[in-house]
């Protein structure tokens, strides 16, 4: 909205429905798919078809060259998420090999405590009791009753 919206950024709200579509209407990288999709069970699309009789020649020629400009975008997005998958991928690490039932200490920067002082306190907590994984990088822990 910040790049849409005019200097006085008094016209935001007006532009609230065409973002909220947009976003709607955009498949997921998780699902492939819209989130209209998801819900519905079809594709909201707003097309336009070049194939029927216009009344002006420009009008024709302004939906082919649009068809024309969303192909090649379309293209060029493809390239960019390819260019830039390699480089993401070097940065990730695999998940931890923990199993329900095993212990672990979590780092003591992740969890509020009342604690005066952060540099007095132990820099791990634990250990703490994996109940659960609900998914590849997170878990859930039992906490101890000294805690």
């Amino acid at each position: 909205m910040r790049i849409f919206s005019n200097y006085q950024q008094d016209n935001w709200s007006e532009l609230l429905p065409l973002a909220e579509f947009s976003y709607n209407n955009a498949p997921s990288a998780s699902t492939g798919v819209s989130p209209f999709f998801a819900n519905k069970g079809y594709h909201l699309n707003i097309t336009i078809h070049s194939e029927l009789d216009f009344t002006s020649e420009h009008a024709k020629e302004y939906v082919t060259d649009l068809e024309d400009l969303h192909r090649e975008l379309r293209i060029q997005l493809l390239g960019a998420q390819k260019r830039y998958q390699a480089p993401a991928d070097r940065c990730r690490t695999l998940p931890p090999d923990f199993q329900v039932g095993q212990q672990v200490f979590v780092r003591a920067e992740h969890i509020s405590t009342t604690r005066p002082s952060k540099k007095l306190s132990e820099k791990y907590l634990g250990p703490f009791d994996i109940i659960a994984k609900p998914g590849t990088h997170s878990f859930t822990l039992r906490l101890p009753e000294h805690m």
